[in-house]
């Protein structure tokens, strides 16, 4: 029966997509609340708080031994966010500030580097996962250094505020687990009906949907002019995805790297190349969204179409 998981499968991202859209509003605001700046909002709180998705289905589908769903989702969204999401938002208008641009290509030469090291161990135990943890402290301690403009006026603080502000983002999160709960299972009954592996379906359907996250809290950042938040987002949620979530699931269930998921990683190696490119020569404009939304089309083809078999 397809109709049943195909439900399920909606449905989950209905309340996955509104929770996490939630759970941004309500990291923000706490935040802000407390005086952070803009920047390390962006890389830190907004980063984290969109990519409560990935950390939900990671947990999830390590936790019931699913561990290939866990590592294509994460993988295939950090491939979705250096082309589908930085293509979008390039369309949209897109700029990169060449004072932020020494923050991005650490970003992501860093997220790169892991991945060679993916592709050579063939595997994420627990020992790696341990690792990749202690290096996203690493990576947001130096992001804090670079980034010490702390604003100067702090808003009031109001203790009945601040504690609405946090129930409701532990609400939220909950509501994100429920969704992720659903999706993984559904996405594994719709993974054996079409005979699809479980890495394959994890690096494209579920990656599309939890990214769509970070797509509309970019897109409502260029809308404000905040161009500090969009990156931030976007580069910080990458990190976030290859170190901490893929460290949590490793370190609650091993996982070994089968040929979809290395097919993802080399996918993942040429997206973050053709990026660095643009990005380094300052280009990022209406035609390198049309090149890089190209290359997601590209990534997905050869996902589902079985050419890792």
């Amino acid at each position: 029966m397809m109709l049943i998981p195909l439900i399920l499968l909606l449905a989950g991202f209905a309340v996955l997509l509104k929770a996490s859209d939630y759970t941004v509003r309500h990291s923000i605001a706490l935040s802000r609340q407390s005086g952070i700046s803009e920047i390390i909002i962006g890389f830190v709180l907004v980063a984290i708080g969109t990519s409560v998705p990935e950390m939900s289905i990671a947990v999830i589908s390590s936790l019931h031994g699913n561990n290939s769903l866990s590592f294509g989702n994460l993988i295939g969204a950090n491939v979705a966010l250096l082309t589908m999401v930085f293509g979008a938002m390039a369309l949209a208008g897109f700029r990169i500030q060449k004072a932020r641009l020494m923050e991005i290509n650490q970003a992501v030469i860093f997220a790169a580097i892991i991945a060679v090291f993916l592709i050579y161990l063939m595997k994420v135990d627990m020992a790696f996962g341990i690792f990749s943890i202690i290096l996203f402290y690493a990576f947001l301690k130096n992001i804090y250094g670079e980034e010490k403009a702390i604003e100067s006026k702090k808003p009031a603080r109001n203790r009945k505020r601040t504690l609405r502000t946090l129930l409701c983002l532990l609400a939220s999160i909950a509501l994100v687990v429920i969704g992720a709960e659903l999706i993984t299972k559904s996405a594994s009954d719709i993974a054996s009906l079409f005979g699809l592996g479980s890495t394959a379906i994890g690096a494209t359907l579920l990656a599309i949907g939890t990214t769509i996250p970070e797509f509309s809290v970019n897109v409502m950042a260029l809308r404000k002019k905040d161009i500090n938040l969009a990156i931030g987002d976007s580069i910080g949620s990458i990190v976030t995805n290859i170190t901490l979530i893929l460290g949590i699931a490793a370190i609650i269930n091993p996982i070994t790297i089968d040929a979809s998921g290395r097919l993802a990683l080399v996918a993942m190696l040429a997206a973050s190349g053709i990026f660095l490119y643009f990005a380094t020569h300052l280009r990022l404009r209406k035609e390198q969204g049309v090149i890089l939304i190209a290359c997601y089309a590209v990534f997905l083809y050869l996902m589902l179409s079985g050419a890792a078999a």
